[in-house]
């Protein structure tokens, strides 16, 4: 299994998506493995990448969830 991905991000309110590469490091225990087939941008991702609601916190840029 690879634990090199690829993916989109802002690094701060209001700036563009980049395209990104990231290591997730090896798969935990606890963690499980999906495949994604599709995915998408909706409004709301819009509106937190432009800080519109004032509540954006992009001091945290990627997080494995447990």
């Amino acid at each position: 299994m690879t634990t090199t991905f690829h993916g989109w991000a802002a690094t701060g309110a209001g700036e563009e998506l980049r395209e990104i590469e990231f290591d997730a490091g090896p798969l935990q225990p606890r963690e499980v493995q999906v495949r994604i087939e599709n995915c998408g941008i909706c409004h709301s991702d819009l509106s937190m990448l432009g800080n519109d609601w004032g509540i954006s916190n992009v001091r945290c840029r990627w997080r494995r969830f447990r």
